[in-house]
Protein backbone atom coordinates (compact mmCIF):
# COMPACT_ATOMS: atom_id res chain seq x y z
CA UNK A 1 0.00 0.00 0.00
CA UNK A 2 1.56 4.04 -0.74
CA UNK A 3 2.33 5.35 2.57
CA UNK A 4 -1.05 7.73 2.75
CA UNK A 5 -3.00 4.46 2.29
CA UNK A 6 -2.05 2.53 5.46
CA UNK A 7 -4.58 1.71 7.73
CA UNK A 8 -1.98 -0.06 10.32
CA UNK A 9 1.56 -1.49 10.52
CA UNK A 10 2.33 -4.84 11.78
CA UNK A 11 5.28 -6.39 13.52
CA UNK A 12 6.26 -9.52 13.98
CA UNK A 13 8.52 -10.56 17.13
CA UNK A 14 10.02 -12.91 19.06
CA UNK A 15 12.49 -15.44 17.65
CA UNK A 16 11.29 -18.95 19.63
CA UNK A 17 8.38 -21.24 19.23
CA UNK A 18 7.28 -20.10 22.42
CA UNK A 19 7.22 -16.30 22.63
CA UNK A 20 5.80 -14.81 19.16
CA UNK A 21 4.23 -11.49 19.08
CA UNK A 22 2.01 -9.56 16.85
CA UNK A 23 2.01 -5.61 17.36
CA UNK A 24 -0.58 -3.62 14.87
CA UNK A 25 -0.70 -0.34 15.51
CA UNK A 26 -1.96 3.25 13.65
CA UNK A 27 0.50 4.59 11.63
CA UNK A 28 2.28 7.37 13.74
CA UNK A 29 1.43 5.38 16.85
CA UNK A 30 5.08 4.03 17.33
CA UNK A 31 6.89 3.95 20.26
CA UNK A 32 8.95 6.40 18.37
CA UNK A 33 6.36 9.05 18.03
CA UNK A 34 5.46 8.55 21.14
CA UNK A 35 8.47 9.25 22.38
CA UNK A 36 8.94 12.35 20.72
CA UNK A 37 5.39 13.91 22.02
CA UNK A 38 6.13 13.07 25.54
CA UNK A 39 9.21 14.67 24.96
CA UNK A 40 7.28 17.70 23.33
CA UNK A 41 5.22 17.62 26.36
CA UNK A 42 8.56 18.16 28.37
CA UNK A 43 9.83 20.64 26.67
CA UNK A 44 12.57 18.12 25.54
CA UNK A 45 14.30 18.68 22.56
CA UNK A 46 15.26 15.80 20.36
CA UNK A 47 18.88 16.27 20.70
CA UNK A 48 18.12 15.26 24.27
CA UNK A 49 16.12 12.19 24.26
CA UNK A 50 17.79 8.79 25.01
CA UNK A 51 16.28 5.19 23.93
CA UNK A 52 17.04 1.61 24.77
CA UNK A 53 15.42 -1.34 23.26
CA UNK A 54 15.65 -4.88 22.35
CA UNK A 55 12.55 -5.93 19.68
CA UNK A 56 11.39 -5.10 16.55
CA UNK A 57 8.84 -2.73 17.80
CA UNK A 58 11.53 -0.28 19.50
CA UNK A 59 13.16 0.50 16.26
CA UNK A 60 11.48 3.75 15.66
CA UNK A 61 11.85 4.64 19.13
CA UNK A 62 15.55 4.09 18.57
CA UNK A 63 15.95 5.71 15.58
CA UNK A 64 13.86 8.74 16.38
CA UNK A 65 15.92 9.46 19.96
CA UNK A 66 19.26 11.02 19.44
CA UNK A 67 20.99 8.42 21.19
CA UNK A 68 19.72 4.73 20.49
CA UNK A 69 21.19 1.65 21.74
CA UNK A 70 20.39 -2.39 21.91
CA UNK A 71 20.62 -3.80 25.16
CA UNK A 72 22.97 -6.32 25.44
CA UNK A 73 21.91 -10.25 24.81
CA UNK A 74 17.83 -9.37 24.83
CA UNK A 75 18.50 -8.21 21.09
CA UNK A 76 18.50 -11.33 18.73
CA UNK A 77 21.20 -11.19 15.89
CA UNK A 78 18.76 -10.79 12.92
CA UNK A 79 18.62 -7.06 14.59
CA UNK A 80 21.69 -6.48 15.48
CA UNK A 81 22.73 -7.39 11.81
CA UNK A 82 20.19 -5.61 10.45
CA UNK A 83 20.37 -1.96 12.56
CA UNK A 84 23.41 -0.60 13.57
CA UNK A 85 22.93 1.25 17.39
CA UNK A 86 25.56 0.67 19.88
CA UNK A 87 25.05 -2.17 22.52
CA UNK A 88 25.27 -2.01 26.39
CA UNK A 89 27.77 -4.01 28.08
CA UNK A 90 25.23 -5.47 30.37
CA UNK A 91 21.91 -6.91 30.06
CA UNK A 92 18.51 -5.35 31.17
CA UNK A 93 18.66 -7.29 34.26
CA UNK A 94 21.88 -6.29 35.59
CA UNK A 95 21.15 -2.59 35.20
CA UNK A 96 22.42 -2.60 31.78
CA UNK A 97 20.93 0.59 30.51
CA UNK A 98 21.05 2.21 33.93
CA UNK A 99 24.79 1.66 34.06
CA UNK A 100 25.51 2.40 30.48
CA UNK A 101 23.33 5.64 30.86
CA UNK A 102 25.25 6.67 33.72
CA UNK A 103 28.62 5.70 32.53
CA UNK A 104 28.14 7.05 29.30
CA UNK A 105 25.56 10.21 29.82
CA UNK A 106 27.04 11.93 33.56
CA UNK A 107 25.55 15.09 31.82
CA UNK A 108 21.95 13.91 32.95
CA UNK A 109 23.01 13.13 36.29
Amino acid sequence: LLEKEKKFEAFYWGDDDIYSYYDVVAPKTNKGYVMLEVADMLKVKRENTIAYGDEINDISMLQMAKYGYFVLAKTSLKLKETYDFPITKKESDKLGAITHLYKNHKYLF
